[in-house]
């Protein structure tokens, strides 16, 4: 269950108890005794209860992983030294996934590889 399905699931039992359950904020937790059960069962829930787990979201871990592409594809891009290496990247300084170069004479021309004078 995602963490906006859980949200909106306890957000709808609150509705639901049509103001039987209330939330409200204590500054000092000693002495009333109703938030130091309260504070008991959120130890033992912590300590003893079942793991909540919260997946991330794929679009989430989609760009985390295309983010580490990029920048290991940048790292190879500058680390890779060859003439015709620093003759390209002159034109096109930083990776990007957008740019494709579709023209055959524009790739012998970036490159300087090629029948060009």
């Amino acid at each position: 269950m995602s963490r906006f399905a859980t949200v909106n699931k306890v957000k709808n039992f609150f509705y639901l108890a049509e103001g039987s359950v209330g939330l409200t904020w204590d500054k000092a937790h000693t002495g009333d005794p109703g938030n130091e059960l309260a504070d008991h069962h959120a130890k033992l829930a912590t300590d003893e209860g079942e793991k909540l787990e919260i997946p991330t979201q794929y679009s989430c871990v989609k760009f985390k992983i295309e983010k580490n592409l990029i920048n290991d594809w940048q790292e190879t891009w500058d680390g890779y030294d060859s003439e015709s290496g620093r003759r390209t990247r002159d034109f096109v300084p930083k990776v990007n996934r957008n740019f494709l170069v579709l023209s055959k004479y524009l790739v012998f021309f970036l490159s300087g590889h090629g029948p060009l004078p």
